[in-house]
């Protein structure tokens, strides 16, 4: 049986805040002095999608660019499949193979 579980994209969310930004016209130095951030390398780090922005940042981010939280973030889809699951589909499937077989 597969299981679907969501989680952050990271580099996606990171092209999503890249494109928002610009998009709004502000430059990453405005984003900076904005959110009261000693260094532009952690808005880039953002971008590259190399690490996220804490909740505060993410929520003042959202307000600056007029977008909810949700907007913000990408989520990928990871797909898994239950390998027990599969060993007794595999055993299932023998079992009738063999049965109809003899």
């Amino acid at each position: 049986m597969a299981t679907i579980t969501t989680c952050i994209d990271q580099v996606a969310t990171g092209e999503n805040i890249k494109n928002m930004i610009k998009q709004s016209g502000y430059t990453v130095k405005d984003i900076q002095n904005l959110l009261g951030l000693t260094y532009p390398q952690t808005i880039y780090k953002w971008q590259n999608g190399e690490s996220l922005p804490d909740y505060e940042n993410l929520f003042a981010l959202s307000k600056l660019l007029n977008v909810s939280i949700e907007g913000l973030i990408q989520h990928k889809f990871i797909v898994s499949e239950d390998k027990k699951q599969i060993q007794q589909d595999e055993k299932d499937r023998m079992y009738l193979v063999n049965r109809h077989v003899a």
